[in-house]
């Protein structure tokens, strides 16, 4: 054979090898660069995703300290115990969060047990005491050491700025055996979790845990302020955050040799757009779940008051969103009944979003401050118009505030701008005359007009917002009749009725925030209209008449 034929031949072969060879190196060099891109995105969406979990730790601290805060403002406005224990009954579980709840009073300093409701406490009582002593007047929400017992507590503290000052302690459940089972509908679905109370990850601070010992693979760690403390959340996958494909890409790239190597290139291409996607849709789904878990957490208990009935009445409200995914708005309602006296509002903000649910918030909150005063259902609007001024607040707010008296048996009712209500008894459904005066924040010196009329022995009221009745090109006239026959011929349980009346009058493409509140009352023996008879008698007469 020729020299230039050998030449000829190892020429290609040598080529061939090299290609090979050069086509192997590249393919591993990408292979490489793969699995690293793959690797830092899946820390980097570990990364987000726990911060985001921790986020959520953070967001719940705003509705634990509100429901304190309230309480501690009740013992503070009325000096009394009992009514404090009242009011936190309903915070107690399984319907509230807290296992117990108990009042103190910090006389120089020493901390004096006055109520408690509830479980008895893990913590020993000088421990309480010892722990409440430390806690700053008026800071945030004070957080306690995790309370061994079977199953495990964590302990809340606040102490109010003012004389006297009272002190609230509370404790909830920790999981059981400190195990933390994540639903498969969780968000959070593909992580293992650890959460510790404050900044190191001490076993004895450990507050739940979703695996036995330690997180297998590699973690993420991430600090959220948790009252006067901190929660430090640990997180590792349990699967590729990213998908499976990507997971097996590096071995795809392997087995496709020197062809291969353009394709390693696009998939890193593709890897990096997929973690960019990744990256930008979990910030805006952190940015919406946050916004939406903290205006629930913070408002839930401006827009959703726990109204029980009493014996001489019953009442039922609800409240719906008019923009689907944030329950938020400026349409309210509330309820306090002392004494026979069962005083009621209903007010709807102007606006809506987080702006004028905090508005709503306020406006609810001073109702029942100056309800607490004794103050009637005038008083309260002619309060309320200096509370709230258009020209600074660019809001304003239609309220009817009413009070129903069973032992003298007269409705008193007072409006700023908002529909009367309809009163139903044995003569049937009819709207009361209301003087309409103008909504609060318009006018700072309005006097509003106040109305007394009889009440019957037993009677149904209704009131709601304007969201039930108004409609765009449909006449309010009709649907405020519509209404008054709904009412009439509905049910006679405030439960069934609020059922009945959203179900019938509103539309589901609504946009407009709804109140619907029903109170029905019974006047004690010997009390009241004996002459109006009884609702449910002549409910099916009036119902014919009409």
């Amino acid at each position: 054979m020729r020299p230039d034929a050998r030449r000829t031949v190892r020429g290609p072969g040598l080529w061939a090898v090299l290609v090979a060879l050069l086509g192997l190196a590249c393919t591993g060099a990408l292979s490489w660069a793969t699995s690293v891109a793959i690797g830092d995105s899946n820390q980097r969406l570990l990364q987000v995703d726990a911060r985001q979990a921790a986020q959520t730790l953070d967001a719940s601290v705003p509705s634990l300290q509100s429901q304190l805060t309230d309480a501690l403002e009740v013992a503070a406005d009325t000096h009394l115990p009992a009514a404090f224990a009242r009011f936190t009954a309903h915070r107690l579980a399984p319907a509230g969060p807290f296992v117990n709840i108990s009042l103190w009073q910090l006389d120089h300093g020493h901390a004096r047990l006055l109520q408690r409701s509830g479980a008895p406490m893990l913590w020993a009582r000088t421990r309480v005491q010892s722990f409440l002593e430390g806690v700053k007047r008026g800071m945030s929400l004070a957080v306690g050491r995790i309370i061994r017992g079977a199953p495990p507590r964590l302990g809340y503290g606040e102490v109010t700025p003012g004389q006297p000052t009272y002190a609230v302690y509370a404790e909830t459940l920790l999981p059981r055996d400190r195990r933390l089972v994540v639903k498969r509908s969780s968000p959070f679905n593909d992580l293992n979790f650890q959460i510790y109370l404050g900044r190191a990850r001490k076993p004895a601070d450990l507050v739940a845990s979703s695996v036995t010992g330690r997180l297998p693979g590699a973690d993420a760690v991430a600090v959220s302020p948790f009252g006067d403390s901190y929660m430090t959340l640990v997180a590792a996958a349990r699967r590729p955050l990213d998908g499976s494909f990507t997971a097996s890409l590096p071995w795809v790239v392997l087995g496709g040799g020197a062809v291969i190597s353009l394709l390693a290139a696009a998939g890193l291409m593709y890897i990096v757009r997929r973690r960019r996607q990744a990256e930008e849709l979990a910030a805006e789904n952190e940015r919406l779940y946050l916004e939406q878990r903290n205006i629930a957490a913070t408002l839930q208990h401006a827009l959703l008051p726990d109204i029980a009935s009493v014996p001489e009445a019953k009442v039922s409200a609800r409240y719906l969103p008019g923009v689907a995914g944030i329950e938020v708005g400026g349409d309210w309602y509330d309820f306090v009944s002392t004494g026979g006296r069962h005083t009621f509002a209903v007010g709807d903000v102007s606006g809506r979003g987080l702006r004028a649910a905090t508005t709503m918030a306020s406006l609810r909150y001073a109702t029942r401050a100056y309800l607490a005063d004794g103050d009637g259902p005038g008083d309260v609007l002619r309060k309320l118009h200096r509370l709230l001024d258009y020209e600074r607040d660019s809001q304003f707010a239609t309220v009817l505030v009413g009070e129903i008296d069973t032992n003298s048996g007269t409705i008193t009712l007072a409006s700023a701008g908002h529909y009367p209500p309809l009163l139903v008894d044995a003569n049937g459904a009819r709207f009361m005359e209301v003087p309409v005066g103008p909504p609060v924040g318009v006018d700072p010196e309005a006097r509003p007009q106040v109305v007394s009329t009889p009440a019957p022995a037993e009677g149904m009221l209704v009131a709601f917002t304007d969201g039930l009745v108004e409609r765009r090109g449909e006449s309010l006239d009709i649907n405020l009749e519509r209404l008054r026959r709904l009412v009439l011929t509905g049910a006679t349980d405030p439960d069934q009725l609020v059922e009945q009346l959203t179900r019938a009058m509103l539309p589901a493409d609504t946009q407009d925030d709804v109140v619907v509140m029903a109170v029905r009352w019974t006047a004690p023996a010997g009390g009241g209209d004996d002459d109006s008879g009884t609702l449910t008698a002549d409910r099916s007469v009036a119902s014919q008449a009409s």
